[in-house]
């Protein structure tokens, strides 16, 4: 009995012998989502024998095919359509229960692109923010790029959109490219999103867009409690300018179509650039202001209705210099402020005559140093020299 046993052993032996000989699953290891086609190959069994196919993340024939599919090894191979994932892909072939080929399948999905191209009205945005000027209205074109799997280049052209609830707050599958319509002054902090759709409506990595709504501009503009680094420019009926310093390389025009108020604590570092208007009438120059040269104190040309200052000079006196200034016959008040480099007020001279005249200033009560002085009528700003 026991000899019965042992050829038996041995005939399923060799048969599984002869079946590792030549066996292999035939297809791409590396794939887009999509349909494939493996091909099998069993060496010694018969073309009859039944084959068990399993797959995980994908279906067999369609997309919403079967996971698992018998037929015989005759039939040669199976369509396969991947999924959209970023796991990997597995087919096994077994028969009678023990697996005799397992393949595994790494795919690309939509999971792992970006959309890198957003453009709003033809521009990119800066940062993935879109700066809209206020009181505007108008229609807003978002477009991004088709993109394409590597493999295929089958085009993924389907997006997800969501728009601003200010805007109407929609949510929507389209094409690349959106049209959005906007009210004055709405949107603001509010976000735009982008988000491929890929095979089978699998969602992709979402773009965000911020809204950066610029707040509409008060008639009465304060300009306060700030450092100014960069080019700026304000456009009030009124300006009211306190604590404010303007820093060595600065553009900054400040356009007051009624008036335009300089308090103390005003302070402008050299080589920056001021441009003061009331209306039409340009007060302060540019390229100019904060310059205290020969060369550039001559392009300023003052009207009698305005004032003035010219450069200092030392005095004959030792431990003084003098300051020659003009003041319009209209002026009811004006002082010289003078200030150190670090913008503080160390001195205030009152002038007591109207016209062209000048003051001694006692240098022997300041320390060694660079120093700004600044001419005030009636509260303006009129002149500034170093």
């Amino acid at each position: 009995m026991m000899k019965k046993y042992i050829v038996f052993i041995f005939i399923l032996f060799n048969s599984l012998n002869s079946f590792s000989v030549g066996n292999s699953l035939d297809g791409p290891t590396t794939v887009d989502p999509g349909d494939y086609y493996y091909r099998l190959s069993l060496d010694g069994w018969s073309a009859q024998t039944t084959v068990i196919w399993k797959i995980t993340n994908g279906h067999f024939n369609n997309v919403n095919g079967k996971t698992e599919i018998r037929q015989t090894i005759a039939a040669g191979g199976a369509t396969v359509v991947w999924n959209d994932t970023t796991e990997k892909g597995i087919i096994t072939i077994s028969i009678n229960g023990p697996v005799l080929l397992r393949t595994e399948v790494n795919i690309n999905s939509v999971k792992n692109m970006y959309i890198t191209d957003f453009r709003y009205d033809g521009n990119k945005p800066i940062n993935d923010i879109i700066s809209i000027p206020p009181d505007q209205t108008g229609v807003l074109v978002c477009t991004v790029p088709d993109m394409e799997y590597p493999i295929s280049k089958h085009k993924i052209n389907e997006f997800k959109w969501s728009t601003p609830k200010s805007w109407g707050g929609k949510i929507f599958n389209s094409s690349g490219t959106i049209r959005i319509n906007y009210t004055a002054n709405s949107g603001n902090n509010e976000i735009i999103t982008v988000t491929p759709l890929g095979f089978g409506g699998v969602v992709g990595n979402t773009k965000t867009i911020t809204i950066k709504r610029q707040i509409p501009l008060p008639t009465d503009g304060r300009i306060t409690n700030t450092i100014i680094e960069s080019r700026k420019f304000y456009t009030y009926d009124d300006i009211y300018v306190e604590n404010v310093t303007i820093k060595d390389g600065a553009i900054v025009t400040m356009l007051g179509h009624e008036s335009v108020r300089i308090m103390p604590n005003f302070r402008a570092e050299l080589g920056s650039r001021l441009l003061i208007s009331i209306g039409n009438q340009i007060v302060i120059p540019p390229k100019t202001f904060m310059n205290g040269s020969n060369s550039t104190r001559n392009q300023i040309v003052f009207d009698e209705t305005f004032g003035k200052m010219e450069q200092s000079t030392f005095s004959s006196v030792k431990g003084s210099t003098v300051i020659t200034y003009f003041v319009p016959n209209n002026t009811l008040s004006a002082y010289i402020q003078i200030y150190n480099t670090m913008g503080v007020l160390v001195m205030q001279i009152p002038i007591a005559t109207i016209g062209k005249n000048n003051i001694t200033i006692d240098t022997y009560k300041l320390t060694n140093g660079i120093y700004i002085y600044s001419l005030i009528a009636d509260g303006y700003l009129i002149d500034t020299k170093k």
